[in-house]
């Protein structure tokens, strides 16, 4: 993951963006945008945060301690709000977000290994379904959005 201060970010529609540090300026996240955070390493933004897509939740470091409350993004203020949220592997946790008037938190609930595995599963199914253009001539909104953000 990057790491240091750059100036302001956008993540356009289809992208991934997936880092910690500082951003200098604004961050911008459009509707089809990814955002990758990983536990314990929070992302601090000095402007303002506008947040759309999906905020993609990473596991944490070997060894890091993971509180039911982690701060996921520091800004100076914020617009909006992430779409979904989705989990990459070995994270076993679930979490509710907390849009503060100067931080993002997440509130998380351990999950066991086997409940996390079974939806994995069921999206990718639920990917290799959608795949298929002819499968999805009418995308519906949950397609689209698991697609933009299933490996």
């Amino acid at each position: 993951m990057p790491r240091g201060t750059a100036g302001s970010v956008r993540v356009g529609n289809g992208a991934v963006f997936q880092g910690a540090g500082r951003i200098g300026g604004d961050f911008t996240a459009s509707p089809q945008a990814t955002t990758a955070i990983a536990i314990g390493e929070p992302l601090q933004v000095q402007g303002q945060a506008n947040l759309a897509g999906t905020l993609h939740l990473l596991a944490p470091a070997p060894g890091y301690p993971v509180g039911s409350s982690e701060r996921l993004m520091g800004y100076r203020s914020h617009t909006g709000a992430f779409s979904a949220v989705t989990y990459g592997s070995g994270f076993f946790y679930t979490a509710q977000l907390d849009y503060g008037s100067n931080s993002l938190d997440a509130r998380l609930e351990r999950t066991s290994a086997a409940s996390t595995a079974s939806a994995r599963a069921r999206r990718r199914q639920w990917w290799t379904v959608c795949a298929w253009p002819t499968a999805c001539s009418t995308t519906p909104p949950a397609c689209s959005r698991v697609a933009a953000t299933t490996p």
